[in-house]
């Protein structure tokens, strides 16, 4: 499931008008390892999600998050592109694989390089409500004086505790960024590993 699908399953979850509380359970299925490629396509698609446009005032300075993956200048270039005043990375470790941990640091220098060590925040791939609980946390005293621009590179289920964050703090916008058609599909075999959120939303 694609980082625009969860957006647009979030949304229409926040614009149900059920009567009574809604359950609904996120599965996530991780794939197997495989090694980043030497070379990704540039970045051609760039902007907010629908349904995920920030409501903050345009005067504030921008805070950027990233959840970094391993597809190579992705990160470093929206940062570029949005020149944000403050940048925050999120690092997934614990990974589900040791060798994506590696992989992420390798294909991420230059971008860790610029950043404060006070602003890589390592989350737990395998925990859901731990990863939520920092990017919520994060969020909600950068809001107090920037406009918060949430984007994820790295494992999908960092993605959908963006959206999740987001929907609770709609002033929050989240990005998405991507080669479009220029990028070539690939097949990931799943790992096995499934790791499940259990939600409940109220009209």
């Amino acid at each position: 499931m694609t980082r625009p699908w969860y957006g647009e399953i979030v949304h229409t979850l926040l614009t149900l008008s059920q009567p009574q509380e809604l359950c609904v359970d996120f599965v996530y299925t991780s794939s197997e390892f495989v090694p980043p490629l030497g070379e990704y396509p540039p970045n051609r698609v760039a902007g907010p999600v629908p349904g995920f446009v920030g409501m903050a005032l345009p005067d504030k300075p921008t805070a950027l998050g990233i959840g970094l993956g391993y597809h190579r200048d992705r990160a470093i270039g929206l940062k570029d592109y949005l020149d944000p005043k403050l940048t925050v990375l999120f690092y997934p470790n614990p990974s589900l694989d040791p060798r994506y941990v590696e992989a992420v640091g390798i294909t991420n220098q230059q971008m860790l390089n610029e950043v404060s060590p006070n602003n890589i925040i390592a989350y737990p791939v395998n925990d859901y409500v731990a990863t939520f609980s920092i990017l919520n946390s994060l969020c909600e005293g950068l809001m107090k004086n920037t406009r918060v621009v949430l984007c994820s590179f790295g494992p999908k289920n960092f993605g959908l505790c963006c959206f999740l964050v987001a929907a609770i703090r709609r002033d929050i916008s989240i990005w998405r960024v991507s080669a479009d058609t220029h990028e070539a599909p690939f097949d990931h075999k799943p790992s096995g590993v499934r790791l499940v959120l259990k939600t409940v939303w109220e009209s």
